[in-house]
């Protein structure tokens, strides 16, 4: 179930921008190191919350909804071997905003292309 939140990282980064969708988790800290704890879990200790861990639809419903941008990834079979593609669409514009040509870069799940989408989606609105 982890998997479905983003990163502590990229957590940060969202609440930076003004991400402010309801939570089902939180990050916070327990012994100095950082802890995801679950809406309605005893994460049990001195628990000091940090900030909103949200779910990866949540993140990209954020930037499609504030920014206007959306994420495309699609699966690609070659030789047996299974591959995803993704790219970042300006929904205004409809061109592909990553600098590099994102739609030639194979990923070897979908997770990971999705993380990378989120990564340059923090990017792209930093940047602006």
């Amino acid at each position: 179930m982890n998997k479905e939140f983003i990163p502590y990282e990229e957590s940060l980064s969202l609440m930076r921008l003004g991400f402010d969708y309801e939570e089902y988790a939180r990050y916070g800290e327990r012994d100095g190191s950082v802890i995801l704890c679950r809406k309605g879990m005893l994460c049990g200790g001195s628990f000091n919350s940090i900030c909103t861990a949200p779910l990866f639809q949540q993140a990209f419903r954020f930037f499609r909804e504030r920014y206007k941008i959306d994420i495309h990834t699609w699966e690609i079979t070659e030789c047996f071997k299974r591959y995803y593609l993704a790219e970042i669409i300006d929904d205004l514009s409809r061109t592909n905003l990553y600098n590099e040509d994102m739609s030639m870069t194979r990923f070897n799940s979908k997770e990971d292309a999705e993380l990378a989408c989120l990564k340059k989606l923090i990017e792209i609105v930093k940047q602006k």
